[in-house]
C-alpha cells in the first residue's frame, strides 16, 4: 500500500521522510488516497486531487521477514504548487460506493476491457479499498486469506487495483483491466493483523457477457 501524506507542521520533507523510514508516524499525519497493492510485474493508476503542498509518500506493505517496506527506505516525496485549477477528473464507467457494512456497484454494468471507477465514502474513516481476481479454483476466504499474509501463504488471487485511504467525501477513481472471472471487491473494517474483519462482495466477468453482482 502506498500511503500518501501532506507534511505535517512543524516538519521539514526530509525530516518528515527519516520518521516515516523509521515508523515514527507523528500525531498529527493526515493520509491521501494513494495506490494499494499490486501483484509483481502490474501496474496501478489511482487519480486523485492534491491541494497545494508538500507531501509524502511511503510503501506500508510487508517484507517476508515482516518488516515494512518503509522501513526500509520506501519513501519518496513530490510538491503540488500553486496554480489555477485546470485539472479534469476522469470520466468513469461507474462508481463504487463504501458505507457502513455494504458495497455499492452503480453505472454501467463491468464487461471485459479497461474501466474506471470513483470510488466513493461516507465511512467515518479513512478505507483501504481493493479489488482481486480469484485465482482458478480458489474460494474468497482463501483470496483473503492470502492478502492478509501474503509473505506467507501461496497466492489464491491476483492483485489489479485498489485505493488506499479513502476517506469521506473524496473522490479518487481506479483504473483497472477486467478479464473474465471472479472478482473480489472489499475493505477491511478494523485493524486486526491477523484476523481482520472485512466488507467484501464479488462481481462475475462473464466471457462476452456483462458482470454479474452478487
Amino acid at each position: 500500500m502506498l500511503a500518501v501524506a501532506p507534511v505535517p507542521a512543524g516538519y521539514t520533507t526530509s525530516a518528515f521522510l527519516d520518521s516515516l523510514a523509521r515508523l515514527h508516524i507523528a500525531p498529527n499525519t493526515t493520509f491521501w488516497s494513494g495506490v494499494d497493492v499490486v501483484s509483481p510485474g502490474d501496474t496501478a493508476v489511482v487519480t486523485a486531487f492534491f491541494p497545494t503542498g508538500q507531501y509524502a509518500v511511503g510503501c506500508f506493505v510487508k517484507s517476508a521477514d515482516g518488516a515494512l517496506h518503509v522501513g526500509k527506505g520506501m519513501v519518496g516525496s513530490f510538491d503540488v504548487i500553486a496554480a489555477r485549477d485546470t485539472g479534469v477528473a476522469p470520466s468513469v464507467d461507474g462508481v463504487i460506493t463504501l458505507a457502513g457494512g455494504h458495497i455499492g456497484v452503480h453505472g454501467a454494468s463491468l464487461r471485459s476491457g479497461v474501466h474506471t471507477l470513483r470510488i466513493v465514502s461516507s465511512n467515518p474513516h479513512p478505507q483501504d479499498f481493493q479489488i482481486l481476481k480469484l485465482l482458478p479454483g480458489r474460494s474468497v476466504q482463501r483470496a483473503l486469506d492470502w492478502f492478509t499474509h501474503r509473505t506467507t501463504l501461496a497466492p489464491a488471487a491476483e492483485a489489479v487495483g485498489g485505493v488506499s485511504s479513502v476517506y469521506s467525501g473524496q473522490h479518487a477513481s481506479v483504473t483497472v483491466r477486467f478479464t473474465p472471472g471472479v472478482y473480489l471487491l472489499f475493505y477491511a473494517v478494523d485493524e486486526a493483523d491477523a484476523h481482520p474483519a472485512f466488507v467484501q462482495r464479488t462481481v462475475t466477468i462473464q466471457q462476452t457477457h456483462a458482470a454479474r453482482v452478487e
